[in-house]
């Protein structure tokens, strides 16, 4: 049996033409080919004539397909070629988790050249192309867009950025508040495809373009950067290590790594370990002594990832306490977590949490963060149906052509209610569900489902849907979502501390504003 391998296949980012032989033959040959959208690769496959079984490879499953793949490669040496729906593969796309998968198994990984973004736009932009940095795409909510772009705005070199087009002004403008009006940068929309347009210019120009050019804000944006002048090299260990010696003289050593931090532009949480290495060390606040420089891992379900994400930015703010935020389907993240993947913090239903709690592999005292209710959905354009009493959520789920709604906690409550209505039975045929850690909101966005019941904080932002409202209160339900310190944590102080800002009165505003709200 010949030994399989992973293809990482680049594939056109708007121009057939550009699709190399190499990667014809690739795809044409390989066993299997992983797709990031297997409606798009199908499309492109027809195109070229070929006919390969596809399977689905995307932010949302990749941790539990990658297993999938590994054994198939090893067990049978099949070939499977990765694709993303433009450009190369793991460039801000899946494949990450299954290459790195497979090298830990010793399967060859090879990757087949070709289109990119990132490269097309920077050769274009105008601006210096001996060093460069890639940022993939900035946060959706604009505070924490704001506050990457703050981290940036020393960077030397310059940067290359993803963006969507309905956010591309609020990005320009917020670049224009974090760095300047003066920096140049070029927009390039559409590359390689029939209606490619480059804008250059600073950053206050471009955004007089977009108020003139309806086309500004359509299509693929490459947003490309220049990077700071004059920024010199950043202090090193020996000159912190230095001044940390000569404030601690004067000084309680947590006081002196926040004034040096301020100095130097380190975080205070790697300025702090470094008066631990050298002994100068006190014990003025338990908040100090359970920082750490490592990010803590925080894994969720997709109900939270957007408060979480953006709460992990305020608290890294506020404390110098980086924090790594990463979510998925709630059974999904419950049984990793059961089989003891290392974890600081997790935030799942209650119900889950507790279960993990009696399993031992979360630590008891689970704190409670938010609640929320269930949301109704359409396809953006769809005739919206009238939702406002319970007769008229039975009308509108008996007359959809298709539905669907979460395997978690608020699913299992819809079913039970549709049953109570005697009509389960009925649409159990129109029943779409969602593959795991797929959001109900991105099928109905897709048009594969006409009526999606969710949390409202995962139908928020999603575009091609319209959010019609929540559940009548005569039959809403709420779910209470809490954390827990895991007990694979190996910093269970710094996780308790995360905690409890998350569940803190002075966060509420943020909670609201994603759907959210304290727990009753």
């Amino acid at each position: 049996m010949a030994p399989g391998r992973i293809e990482l296949v680049a594939t056109p980012i708007g121009n057939m033409a550009d699709l190399s032989p190499r990667a014809r033959e690739v795809l044409a040959g390989a066993d299997i080919i992983a797709a990031e959208d297997t409606r798009h690769t199908a499309n492109l496959l027809r195109q070229l004539g070929l006919q390969r079984p596809l399977v689905s490879l995307h932010d949302h499953n990749e941790a539990a397909r990658r297993d999938e793949l590994i054994a198939q490669v090893q067990q049978r040496g099949i070939s499977v070629a990765v694709v993303s729906d433009a450009g190369t593969p793991l460039v801000s796309d899946p494949g990450y988790l299954l290459v790195q998968a497979a090298l830990a198994a010793g399967i060859a990984v090879h990757a087949i050249p070709g289109p990119s973004a990132v490269l097309v736009a920077l050769a274009v932009s105008g601006l210096a192309v001996d060093r460069f940095c890639f940022e993939g795409f900035l946060p959706a909510r604009a505070g924490a867009r704001r506050e990457k772009l703050r981290a940036l705005v020393r960077e030397p070199r310059t940067m290359v950025f993803f963006e969507a087009p309905h956010r591309i002004v609020e990005t320009l403008q917020d670049l224009q508040q974090e760095l300047g009006p003066g920096r140049n940068a070029c927009v390039a929309r559409e590359l390689t495809k029939a209606h490619e347009s480059i804008y250059r210019g600073s950053i206050a120009a471009l955004l007089q373009i977009a108020a003139q050019d309806a086309n500004f804000a359509r299509g693929e944006i490459t947003l490309v950067v220049a990077g700071a002048e004059g920024i010199e090299a950043a202090p090193d260990d020996a000159f912190v290590t230095r001044a940390l010696d000569l404030l601690s003289a004067e000084l309680p050593p947590s006081r002196a790594a926040a004034v040096v931090a301020q100095l130097t532009g380190r975080r205070k949480a790697d300025v702090y370990a470094l008066t631990r290495r050298t002994g100068a060390t006190d014990q003025s606040s338990e908040a100090e002594e359970s920082m750490t420089s490592i990010p803590l891992k925080v894994i969720s379900s997709m109900a939270t990832r957007e408060l979480l994400a953006e709460l992990a930015v305020q608290y890294e703010r506020d404390t110098q306490q980086p924090v790594a935020t990463e979510a998925g389907g709630g059974v999904d993240v419950a049984k990793r977590i059961s089989a003891g993947e290392a974890m600081d913090v997790v935030v799942l239903a209650s119900t889950a949490i507790d279960k993990l709690i009696a399993e031992g592999r979360v630590l008891a005292g689970r704190v409670d963060l938010v609640q929320s209710g269930v949301a109704i959905a359409v396809p953006s354009g769809a005739a919206a149906p009238a939702i406002g009493t319970e007769e008229d959520v039975k009308a509108a789920v008996l007359a959809a052509a298709t539905l669907s709604y979460s395997t978690g906690p608020s699913g299992v409550y819809l079913e039970k209610l549709f049953a109570r209505w005697g009509i389960l039975e009925q649409i159990r045929g129109r029943i779409m569900v969602p593959p795991p850690g797929v959001p109900v909101g991105s099928l109905v966005a897709s048009g594969q489902v006409a009526l999606g019941f969710q949390q409202l904080s995962e139908l928020r932002n999603l575009d091609g849907i319209t959010v019609l409202g929540p559940l009548p209160d005569s039959i809403q339900a709420l779910t209470v979502f809490s954390g827990g310190t895991c007990a694979s944590s190996t910093a269970p102080a710094a996780a308790r501390a995360l905690l409890q800002y998350m569940a803190s009165p002075d966060v509420a505003v943020i909670k609201q504003r994603h759907g959210m709200a304290q727990p009753g």
